[in-house]
């Protein structure tokens, strides 16, 4: 718009409000006033349009505002979008960190593993090796048992006690056990060799137990029991005694009158006995030979015998068989219910061939139970164990008579109502823990 055209329009409009109209205008000044007043008009109007304008620039200013707020959202999603990206390195660095530890503590953790690994295969080899020192006394026991239950189960089949059960017990132990013979050898050895393995005297003579005159050559039911080489040392030739106890040399019996103060023989295998003998006891009491789980197995078999009464049973079959006495009902009964009547012990000297296998395997055993029984720590046990082994180790090199039968049952029936079958166990048990 031109600079000049306000100050035209103002003057127009004063001449107008003056009333100083020329009337003698003529129609020519008429339109040029009109011309005027048209480009007033248009001056007007680029006036208005020059007025709009700076509307446009104020849109134009909202929306730079607008760009402008944007501009610093979106510096300020920039700036977080660098503090996300400097936190994940930080992350980033933390878990390289963290895995470096891991794997130093997983490699510390593989080293503790095979040290723990290296540790156990020790205590294994400890284990092993004090089994293997504690080998021998276990073997020695799992012997005696063994052929304890498999001398007893072969006895019931044969004379029929217990006959649903007593063949497949007897062929199952028998296929597992020692011969019978290798009982009496431990039972030879009990109690004479000391830790250090020096021969320890023999027993003394036990208050009115018998003594012979001689060394006596062994009775055929020791040599039925596996000892046919079975010798006395240092004894010479003897006449042999009947297997009823009577003497066949009259010159025996005087001198046995008077024979106090003699020591009774051990009965003892040779020197000679080859070391893989089955019946050599060297070649069953082994460091290693058995497991616990057989160990565990002979308890069983043990424990079953005891509740079956299997020992009480057979006793009372043997004295039914030949007529030696019939068990009667007494005050203080055994585990079967049944006691051995003491006329059989006065009335009754002659012995038959089962009975005195029977008498001779019972008197083996009392001597390793009660030889073991004194090793317990029980009170006023220990004189009274050891003078009953030394007792029956002593009665082991005489002739078995019904006496002695009866004797080492109820010896026997001792053990058990004492209890020291049990006490046995557990002190073998705490022994090789």
């Amino acid at each position: 718009m031109p600079k000049d055209a306000p100050r035209i329009w103002e003057a127009h409009l004063g001449m107008m409000g003056s009333g100083e109209l020329e009337s003698a205008s003529t129609n020519s000044a008429q339109q040029q006033s009109y011309a005027q007043l048209g480009r007033l008009k248009e001056s007007l109007k680029s006036g208005q349009g020059s007025r709009r304008k700076p509307a446009s620039k104020g849109g134009a200013g909202s929306r730079g505002r607008e760009n402008e707020a944007l501009q610093l959202q979106i510096e300020e999603l920039l700036e977080e979008r660098a503090d996300l990206l400097q936190q994940l390195e930080v992350s980033r660095i933390q878990r390289g960190n963290r895995e470096r530890d891991l794997q130093s503590a997983l490699g510390f953790k593989d080293a503790e593993t095979r040290s723990l690994k290296a540790r156990v295969r020790e205590l294994e080899m400890l284990v092993r090796q004090r089994k293997a020192t504690l080998g021998v006394e276990a073997c020695r026991d799992v012997c005696a048992k063994l052929v304890w239950l498999a001398h007893h189960w072969k006895l019931a089949h044969r004379i029929g006690v217990l006959p649903s059960i007593a063949e497949n017990r007897a062929l199952f132990w028998e296929a597992k056990s020692p011969p019978d013979s290798v009982l009496l050898q431990l039972a030879n050895i009990t109690g004479r060799i000391s830790p250090r393995g020096a021969v320890s005297p023999g027993p003394a003579t036990p208050t009115g137990a018998r003594t012979p005159a001689r060394a006596r050559t062994p009775s055929p039911s020791r040599r039925d029991l596996g000892t046919d080489a079975v010798s006395v040392r240092g004894a010479p030739p003897q006449p042999a005694r009947s297997v009823s106890g009577n003497v066949s040399d009259p010159s025996r019996a005087e001198n046995d009158s008077g024979a106090a103060g003699l020591q009774p023989h051990p009965i003892q295998l040779p020197s000679d006995t080859p070391p893989d003998d089955p019946a050599s006891l060297a070649s069953w009491v082994v460091p290693g030979r058995f497991t616990e789980a057989e160990v565990v197995e002979v308890d069983r078999g043990m424990r079953e015998a005891a509740e079956l009464h299997l020992v009480d049973l057979v006793m009372i079959e043997l004295s039914d068989r030949e007529h030696l006495g019939r068990p009667v009902p007494q005050g203080v009964t055994t585990g079967a219910g049944m006691e051995m009547h003491p006329r059989w012990l006065v009335n009754h000297t002659e012995i038959g061939e089962e009975q005195a296998r029977q008498a001779c395997f019972l008197q083996a055993w009392l001597v390793l139970q009660w030889s073991a029984a004194a090793e317990l720590p029980m009170p006023g046990l220990g004189e009274e164990a050891r003078r009953r082994a030394d007792h029956w180790r002593a009665r082991m090199s005489e002739e078995s008579q019904a006496r002695d039968l009866v004797a080492a049952w109820r010896d026997l029936q001792d053990l058990q109502l004492m209890g020291l079958d049990l006490h046995l166990w557990r002190a073998r048990v705490s022994a090789t823990r």
